[in-house]
């Protein structure tokens, strides 16, 4: 059961926050407390060029507290769009974060593989036959002002055992959760 303890409370709203094109949230929130003592809270968009989705880009909200958090509209994360699916580095969303020290941050990143936006990689043109989706990681060492991974496909975390196949039909695992600290584990 959900008990409401105030008011309801508007963070973002893209017709007067966003930072150009339609910046539109497309992940769950997650927030951490910096080295600094800032609160950022990160919930990565999808970036649309002439009506439709164009890249997805990381940007952040940082503030003293959760109530005071604004969006910044500096880019902390950018996707490559490689066309190598084995690469697994095309349309990437930082999903979640985790830190120790507010200094270095490490992410899990939901990473679409789009073969419709790639020549040769999806002959049907359907987007739905041709999505591939992974798991992987960035980290960022300046308290959260930039995320970069290894190089490709070094950064990945998980994904399905099968190779990408063009108009194979839609394969995933997404959308990772929270990361969560347990010290019994070491």
């Amino acid at each position: 059961m959900v008990k409401i303890l105030g008011p309801e409370e508007i963070v973002f709203d893209s017709t007067i926050d966003r930072c150009g094109g339609k910046d539109i949230p497309d992940l769950p929130a997650r927030a951490f407390r910096d080295a600094d003592g800032k609160v950022q809270l990160i919930a990565t968009h999808l970036f649309f060029k002439e009506g439709k989705p164009n890249y997805t880009t990381g940007r952040r909200m940082i503030g003293d507290t959760l109530d005071s958090v604004k969006h910044d509209c500096n880019i902390i994360m950018n996707s490559d769009k490689d066309p190598d699916p084995s690469k697994f580095n095309d349309r990437e969303w930082l999903a979640s974060t985790y830190t120790l020290d507010g200094k270095t941050i490490y992410a899990l990143v939901h990473m679409e593989y789009h073969g419709e936006e790639h020549p040769g990689q999806c002959p049907s043109g359907d987007r739905e036959k041709c999505v591939n989706t992974s798991i992987t990681l960035a980290i960022s060492t300046d308290k959260g002002r930039t995320y970069s991974h290894a190089t490709a496909p070094d950064h990945l975390v998980a994904t399905l055992p099968y190779p990408y196949e063009p108009d194979a039909g839609p394969s995933a695992i997404s959308c990772p959760s929270n990361i969560i600290y347990n010290p019994k584990d070491g």
